[in-house]
């Protein structure tokens, strides 16, 4: 049996593995997603607020994409089609959890065990605790503006609503998360 190198694709844009990925090109695909990999988990991680989740809902998020990327159009960008379906893929992941039974912990750690961590760790973990209070639909806008930069046109192409939507409930949500983080 004799064994082809895969083309190295890594120098060429999206706006070119994207029309070779829809045609059937498999290594364009590939490429494709690994280089937005780290996207759709940083959309599914701000929205499912737990990394195991995450991970399952990027990789649905991701075969889902594979299996549908010949029937994407250029309407919109890659990036912006690919952020809808993350978005979808971590909604159904929370879904499934609501129906899954709450682990039994199998005993707490004693206090004295855990060290003290960095007042900015202690931060960080607010935050996620924080955002994961949120409405799904209010994280999903604030995941897309602040962790992946996404700009209001964007967002509501990825979420499928008005730009005065996003706007609202990006506001709606800042305003919560300040009542949730408040004064230590």
């Amino acid at each position: 049996m004799r064994y082809t190198r895969s083309p190295d694709l890594t120098g060429l844009g999206d706006e070119e593995l994207v029309p070779r990925a829809v045609a059937g090109d498999r290594c364009a695909l590939e490429e494709l997603l690994r280089r937005h990999r780290t996207t759709v988990l940083t959309v599914c991680a701000g929205i499912t607020g737990n990394r195991e989740d995450a991970l399952d809902a990027c990789q649905e998020a991701l075969i889902r994409a594979a299996g549908a990327i010949g029937s994407f159009r250029a309407q919109a960008r890659f990036t912006t089609w690919l952020r809808t379906i993350a978005v979808n893929a971590a909604r159904a992941e929370l879904a499934r959890r609501k129906r899954r039974p709450c682990p039994v912990a199998d005993e707490a750690l004693p206090l004295e065990a855990v060290r003290p961590v960095d007042g900015r760790v202690t931060d960080v973990v607010r935050v996620q605790q924080a955002l994961a209070a949120l409405d799904v639909d209010f994280r999903a806008v604030v995941v897309l503006r602040h962790l992946c930069g996404c700009g209001y046109e964007e967002i509501a192409e990825v979420l499928g609503i008005p730009i005065g939507t996003v706007k609202s409930r990006l506001a709606r949500a800042r305003q919560e998360l300040v009542g949730l983080l408040g004064p230590d």
